[in-house]
């Protein structure tokens, strides 16, 4: 009788303990030992590796269609309308929370478009607005309102807005709920009532695009200054200074080119467009028709930090040509971003978005791939339709990757483009 019960509390402590320890299990009257070991278990549980990504951009064909389109009902429409959850009038930037949120940059309604998860459907609707009371108004007025936004990011828990005319960039401390958020600080400006315009480490002229690094840094394009300003951290406050400057030899230089007559090495002529991981920048310096790639800036080195590489040019001191298109020139590039390996730009008097397959190592570096255009040698809008196709662009502007998609900003069609990577 003591071994039977023995044995049955034997049983009921194993089987609380299986998950860790597996089965123990108890002899029968003819085993002298009366207990059966189980299976070794290891210190440490071996962990399965972690499954591959799934959803991860490959690359686009030339002259792909996209599959999505935001503001308008399809993809041979590209009228603006009046303000509302569908419409686009003039839009400029756009980016993609880590989440899938779509923020669109609707830059003639003075506003920036909300989509709390990613768009499924063509022509869907946005859930709310910033900048304005409603997604149906594009007339409010008030010293956190915007005059002319043309850029946003997010990340960290925190979204940034260029407003260009207004010559700043606000900074929301959380990502908006609704449309009831204000932004908290102003970059570029002492105060969300003023608008100067000084050359100097604190003060923007027409910024065009700006973007919070995933470590935590706020880079602008501050275009009236022909210059790039990164801060080491987002301000908390008003009319923080910034850190390191790129395109000029000093914080009070603000001229063209750094200065000098033709392009060169160490200027910039009024950059619209950016990005940045944190260690690597990418800047499209639009008048130069050209893109300056850096593979490290340095916090450290406040000035004088050349760029590695240039595209669209065959060296740093070219100066800038109504060439055909081609595979390895721009004209006028206006938007430019990367997923980490993949480099996309935007071309936008070529009409057309250049893809590269991972980060150029050598200057002058011909694109892979092209969207917009049937080929590299074309340059007309929606490629000479008399309208939009889901295959076409005219005037792109901001670009954002997402998982396996390409977002374009189709700025003359009144709309972004989603494309999937097959």
């Amino acid at each position: 009788m003591q071994r039977s019960t023995t044995c049955a509390r034997r049983v009921v402590l194993a089987a609380s303990l299986s998950i860790v320890l597996g089965l123990v299990a108890c002899g029968g009257g003819g085993d002298s030992g009366g207990e059966l070991a189980g299976p070794d278990v290891p210190d440490t549980p071996s962990v399965p590796p972690p499954p591959p990504p799934t959803h991860v951009f490959s690359g686009l064909p030339d002259f792909a269609s996209a599959s999505g389109v935001l503001g308008q009902p399809g993809f041979v429409t590209n009228a603006s309308g009046a303000p509302s959850g569908t419409t686009l009038s003039a839009p400029t930037g756009l980016a993609v929370s880590d989440l899938g949120s779509v923020f669109v940059v609707d830059t003639a309604d003075r506003r920036v478009l909300v989509f709390r998860e990613f768009p499924r459907n063509p022509g869907q609707a946005a859930d709310f607005a910033l900048g304005q009371r409603d997604l149906d108004s594009d007339d409010y007025f008030e010293p956190d309102a915007f005059d002319e936004p043309v850029s946003v990011s997010v990340a960290n828990g925190m979204v940034a807005v260029a407003d260009r005319l207004a010559n700043r960039v606000v900074i929301y401390d959380a990502v908006p709920a609704d449309g009831n958020a204000r932004p908290a600080f102003v970059v570029g400006q002492p105060d969300m009532n003023s608008n100067v315009d000084a050359c100097d480490a604190a003060t923007l002229s027409a910024p065009s695009a700006v973007q919070i690094t995933p470590d935590g840094k706020l880079v602008v394009a501050d275009t009236g200054h022909s210059r790039v300003l990164i801060w080491k951290s987002v301000p908390t406050a008003d009319g923080v200074s910034a850190d390191v400057v790129l395109g000029q030899p000093g914080f009070e230089n603000c001229e063209p080119n750094a200065g000098g007559t033709t392009p060169s090495r160490g200027g910039m002529d009024e950059p619209e467009a950016l990005w940045s991981d944190g260690t690597r920048v990418a800047v499209a310096d639009t008048f130069n028709d050209r893109v300056l790639l850096w593979d490290v800036v340095l916090m450290s080195i406040s000035i004088g930090q050349p760029p590695h590489r240039v595209l669209g040019q065959p060296g740093f001191d070219t100066a800038p040509v109504n060439a055909p298109p081609m595979a390895d020139n721009l004209r006028r590039p206006r938007a430019v971003t990367s997923n980490g390996t993949h480099l996309a730009v935007g071309d936008n008097s070529n009409n057309r978005v250049l893809l590269w397959d991972a980060w150029p190592s050598q200057d002058h570096q011909p694109a892979k791939n092209v969207l917009g255009q049937k080929d590299m040698t074309r340059d007309l809008e929606n490629d000479g339709a008399l309208g939009p196709t889901a295959q076409t662009l005219d005037g792109p502007m901001g670009v954002a990757f997402h998982q396996d998609k390409l977002l374009v900003v189709d700025r003359d069609n009144n709309r972004v483009l989603i494309y999937a990577s097959p």
